[in-house]
């Protein structure tokens, strides 16, 4: 039935009410792409802009999400088109990057990170997760919150995708923490879904600062190292404090740079011998040497550096030592790769000893977007 409320705002209000705003716009994705395929996450993580548009290509690959009248994005090739009510799409857009500061943080100290999505009025505010959340210490007049539908509809289905796509890991959790300071000051616990964000994954390893660029590596090595592997005509030895490794002359000769080809050329007593002696350095080091020599990257994974214990800090001084230029850029990505706030010192002796500028940028990094791990 018609009432009179219902007939005034029919015939008075309603058409006074603006037409709502629409975004209608496209976006250059090429950086992005690029960004993705380099598995430069960094990159993404640390540029509004980047992140922004990682959002969009994680939501585009939602089925259905295309004919949502308030908030659709898609990807056609490298170029985003993304359509919406404007007030919605903004709302979006600034909580992303309230996301992405979340991302950064869990990146910077290397360490998951669980965020609770606290109810304030109409709206979702992040929080990490705590035993006790004050809401009162919630501001929507300061802080950027989210409509809880504009949430349940387009962040949360969207966060997994987006996760896997810059390196990593996304899952949800069931928190009970207790709430204080609503509700005329009463307590209380709550069950909620969180979301946690990790990088422990070894297949998403992400680089703190933009890794160095290496050199291609020669195909011939392949064959040679599986004659390695089976020490087949390996005619050098490498003297190291925990005993020999054997391997090819030849290709260290080629490979391993002007200081080598010294060694194993002029009459010097490692080209009498057959003998270099690297006794100042350890068995993992000399050999994460010969497997990058024979397969470059390939030979020296990050995964097994971590899992192995090299210390990427003496395989940087041998490096230096040989003046081995695309080792030093591999070592010193594989430093950043692992650095904590505990290896500042270290870094920055290293980075001034040697005047190295990728080893000034990660000192800088830690110091500023890293904190000191928690004791206990």
């Amino acid at each position: 039935m018609l009432t009179l409320g219902g007939l005034v705002r029919g015939l008075f209000w309603e058409p006074l009410r603006p037409a709502p705003e629409y975004r209608n716009e496209t976006r250059d994705g090429a950086e992005l792409i690029h960004s993705l395929r380099t598995r430069n996450f960094v990159r993404v993580i640390n540029d509004q802009h980047l992140f922004w548009l990682a959002f969009c290509k994680a939501h585009s690959s939602i089925e259905g999400q295309n004919m949502d009248q308030y908030f659709s994005t898609t990807f056609s090739g490298s170029t985003l088109i993304l359509r919406g009510r404007a007030h919605i799409v903004t709302s979006i857009e600034k909580f992303v990057e309230v996301l992405r500061g979340v991302f950064t943080q869990s990146h910077a100290n290397k360490r998951g990170i669980t965020m609770v999505p606290v109810g304030h009025m109409e709206k979702y505010f992040l929080r990490e997760e705590a035993d006790t959340i004050d809401r009162s210490a919630i501001s929507s007049e300061r802080e950027v919150g989210i409509h809880k539908a504009w949430y349940h509809d387009y962040i949360q289905p969207s966060m997994q995708r987006l996760c896997e796509s810059i390196g990593a890991v996304y899952s949800e959790v069931q928190i009970r923490p207790q709430f204080t300071g609503s509700y005329g000051g009463l307590e209380w616990r709550e069950t909620v879904t969180a979301f946690k964000i990790d990088w422990v994954r070894y297949d998403h390893l992400v680089y703190p600062i933009e890794p160095l660029p290496l050199p291609p590596i020669n195909p011939l090595s392949d064959s040679l190292y599986t004659m390695y592997q089976d020490q087949i005509l390996c005619d050098l030895s490498l003297l190291t404090s925990s005993g020999p490794i054997k391997v090819h002359s030849s290709l260290f000769y080629a490979s391993g740079g002007e200081v080598i080809q010294k060694m194993l050329t002029c009459e010097m007593q490692e080209s009498l011998k057959k003998e270099i002696d690297f006794s100042d350095f350890n068995y993992l080091t000399i050999k994460a040497l010969a497997d990058f020599l024979y397969l470059g990257e390939k030979g020296l994974e990050a995964r097994a550096v971590i899992e192995s214990g090299i210390d990427c800090f003496n395989l940087f001084e041998l490096a230096h030592l040989l003046q081995i230029h695309p080792l030093i850029a591999y070592s010193s990505n594989l430093i950043t790769l692992r650095a904590t706030h505990q290896d500042l010192e270290r870094i920055e002796a290293f980075a001034n000893q040697y005047n190295y500028e990728h080893l000034h940028k990660l000192h800088w990094h830690l110091k500023h977007f890293s904190r000191p791990a928690q004791a206990g």
